[in-house]
């Protein structure tokens, strides 16, 4: 299983920073051999608990910038050279949680506490379940990290506290901790899984996972020469030993409650310790974001600007709704032209929310018999698929399906997606959704095979994301005065030009967008923004107003997605990958749009709006394997590939 180390030295200040650096490298490089699926390292100084962890084997993170980076900020974060600098590290092999989700990897840290565990807690479902404590992530490891911080918590001895988590958990279980308030490290086994050592000098001390692993360290590691003769003792099966940092005194105890070697009691740090690990630093970054004053858009936004009161050039830009109005859609309804008892229209049907309201508005407020049309292309989801029958069913309405060569098309994707990968660029991301842009044909060509001359749309005019053609070096429309009512989706022909020449460039610089996709993605680009759509948009004469629009569809029993609490975006596949993307590089998704939009519009506040962005950019798991599955790439090289590029709040 995995391999799990620590490495202290109670008094370094002679010691040198290359010199800690090969320390650590030469017990990741001995330990990788019981995991090479992710490594990480917490380093604990006098002031700061700082942890790195990445999804690559140790020997290349070793060796990579970011962990290079991140050692020797640790090493700088000492306000006292002398102070005991302790280290917890991992090697792992994967039993629960995706490597490439990083609050997965080890160490993780619940609280004042940071651990690293080897093993498989079987019950660790149970765990949560029974604990009430609310869950993190999907590792095992996290159970046990949460049950040690409760017992500290509600006032228990480390030795009790470690106790009440051993007695709890069940399966093979090896365990070490760090924390913010004590300078102890924690060292505990069911299995006997665990062999410490203590340098000839009484000023190091390591601890690994197997007597060979121990013995290699101390008899042949030139780097760990100081423990060269040094005895390698047993942490045995149901062993605690509690380890003074300050001063490598060891107390031991017994799961079953005996002291086996009576504590000295190190004493408590007078300040605590501050946690720093990648995950928290990026979210940090993201919450210290300038965004607008009125909306919720950051300075990541692509053409953003703000004024001297901090309001964004898109509030300065938004023009406020104006409906045409009820009486103006009922006129332009009693100049349709239909056969008596025939349809006389025809419903654009995604099965997204607000085609699924804007059918009902047609049935049963406006009274029309349309005919609903979907155009497949292979993204659309099951649940959206069920929410489609659920609305036909309900409301007797006729669907007429356009399925594509749904194999084709997700091959195309794969092709794209992998293509991407080798060069990751946001401006690129719509590459992924080319396949969906045909939509517009299909519903040309059915109007024409139907006899039906009407087109009803329901293109919610809050919901713009046109932010994406900005990472294309294209100035959106969003900030643009012109609109042309047959092209939803228009640009000027000088923006064309812009966004074509950036595709032409990122092609040049990486070939593999050259693949058997390109005719399937130029005809989806022209068939966007080029064919002529003439058509009637619901939302351009009702309002839309979220709480109504789902309420509307509760009556139907519309299904809502167990990886979401939002109703926006959940039958479409390919939208929890690409926000996904669009958070982890530049912090915000398309809901932030959205709600900025809301929020204009008045329908929400903007403390409203924060909250909703929060909760709905949270990543949609369950999706987004789901999503890699049936375009048949890897989540896990999908995940690293988006996690390694540029964080954009980063260099604000």
């Amino acid at each position: 299983m995995c391999g799990i180390f620590g490495y202290v030295h109670r008094n370094p200040s002679g010691l040198s920073f290359e010199a800690f650096s090969k320390k650590l490298d030469a017990l990741f490089i001995l330990s990788q051999t019981r995991g090479k699926e992710a490594a990480g390292l917490c380093v604990a100084t006098d002031t700061t608990l700082m942890a790195h962890k990445d999804s690559i084997v140790a020997s290349e993170m070793i060796r990579s910038r970011d962990y290079k980076t991140f050692l020797r900020k640790a090493w700088d974060s000492r306000g006292d050279s002398g102070a005991p600098l302790a280290c917890i590290g991992h090697t792992r092999l994967v039993t629960s949680g995706s490597q490439v989700v990083d609050e997965n990897n080890q160490p993780v840290r619940r609280g004042r506490v940071v651990m690293v565990h080897n093993g498989i807690i079987t019950n660790y479902e149970e765990l949560w379940e029974q604990s009430g404590l609310e869950r993190i992530g999907e590792v095992d490891t996290q159970a046990a990290a949460a049950l040690l911080e409760a017992g500290l918590a509600r006032g228990e001895k480390l030795p009790q506290a470690a106790r009440t988590m051993m007695e709890a958990i069940y399966g093979e279980s090896t365990i070490a901790s760090l924390f913010a308030d004590r300078p102890e490290m924690l060292l505990t086994s069911n299995t006997g899984s665990m062999f410490i050592s203590r340098s000839g000098d009484g000023n190091e001390f390591f601890y690994v996972s197997e007597r060979a692993i121990a013995q290699h360290a101390s008899e042949e590691s030139a780097e760990l020469s100081a423990f060269k003769g040094a005895e390698v003792r047993h942490v045995g099966p149901g062993r605690i030993v509690c380890l003074d940092c300050t001063s490598l005194d060891e107390s031991w105890h017994d799961v079953g409650g005996k002291d086996l070697v009576a504590p000295k009691g190190a004493s408590m740090l007078a300040t605590m310790r501050r946690i720093e690990e990648k995950a928290e630093q990026n979210a940090a970054l993201r919450a210290g974001m300038r965004r607008c004053s009125r909306c919720l858009l950051p300075e990541t936004m692509p053409y953003i600007a703000y004024d001297d009161d901090g309001v964004c050039s898109y509030c300065h830009a938004y023009q406020p709704m104006e409906l045409k109005g009820r009486e103006a859609l009922e006129k332009r309804l009693s100049a349709m032209q239909a056969k008596p008892g025939e349809p006389d229209c025809i419903a654009s049907f995604s099965g997204g929310r607000d085609s699924s309201y804007g059918l009902h508005v047609m049935v049963k407020e406006l009274e029309l018999k349309p005919v609903a049309f979907t155009y497949d292309w292979g993204m659309v989801t099951d649940l959206g698929r069920r929410n489609q029958a659920r609305m036909c069913h309900a409301l007797g309405v006729e669907h007429i399906w356009i399925s594509a060569d749904i194999r084709a098309k997700r091959a195309n994707i794969r092709r794209n997606v992998m293509a991407w990968m080798r060069r990751p660029r946001l401006g690129t991301v719509p590459l992924f959704m080319a396949g969906d842009k045909h939509f517009f044909y299909h519903a040309n060509q059915t109007m024409k095979e139907t006899g039906i001359g009407n087109l009803f749309m329901c293109v919610n005019h809050l919901e713009k994301t046109d932010f994406k053609v900005g990472f294309a070096n294209t100035v959106p429309k969003s900030l643009r005065d012109n609109v042309d009512v047959e092209h939803v989706h228009s640009l000027p022909v000088a923006a064309v030009g812009s966004m074509v020449g950036y595709y032409a460039r990122e092609t040049a610089m990486n070939p593999r967008y050259v693949n058997a996709s390109l005719f399937d993605t130029f005809s989806g680009f022209g068939s966007y923004y080029f064919m002529k759509q003439p058509h009637i948009d619901i939302f351009d004469y009702l309002p839309w107003h979220e709480a109504e629009v789902e309420s509307v569809l509760a009556e139907y029993d519309w299904e809502y997605a167990k990886d979401a609490a939002t109703s926006w975006r959940i039958g479409d596949g390919t939208a929890p990958f690409y926000n996904y993307i669009y958070y982890e590089a530049a912090g915000f998704t398309e809901f932030d749009t959205l709600r900025s939009n809301q929020i204009r519009e008045g329908h929400i506040t903007r403390e409203e709006g924060l909250a909703l962005a929060e909760r709905d950019n949270q990543p949609r798991w369950d999706s987004i394997r789901e999503y890699c599955h049936l375009i048949n790439v890897s989540f896990e090289d999908c995940m690293r590939a988006i996690n390694r590029m540029p964080k954009l709040y980063a260099r604000q």
